[in-house]
């Protein structure tokens, strides 16, 4: 009788979890996103350099890159560029990942 009272406890104390669950406001992915804006430029390089790879917004909420620490967390095809992204102390010179430039013949 006992394990089908736990049993029957674990089925009621689970189904209210996922109604909670259900019910729990979500973070929208634009806020999951960190902004470069709240880093110092050293601040935001130690960041980048422990993530590997990123995706911070840097203009606005809506407008992000991925940043990467070096080559290796870019796709084989895509090459690595310095672009500049504004920080709390100003603009700071980070990695991002492009595409090959593809000339015409």
């Amino acid at each position: 009788m006992k394990t089908f009272t736990r049993f029957k406890t674990g089925i009621a104390v689970t189904s209210i979890a996922h109604i909670l669950l259900a019910f729990t406001p979500l973070a929208s992915t634009a806020d999951a996103r960190p902004s470069t804006q709240r880093f110092g430029c050293l601040g935001l390089n130690d960041f980048i350099d422990d993530a590997g790879a990123v995706v911070m917004n840097t203009k606005s909420r809506y407008v992000y890159k991925r940043l990467v620490a070096d080559r290796s967390f870019c796709e084989r095809e895509k090459r690595i560029v310095r672009i500049s992204v504004p920080t709390r102390d100003g603009r700071c010179r980070v990695f991002t990942c492009r595409e090959p430039l593809r000339y015409k013949r």
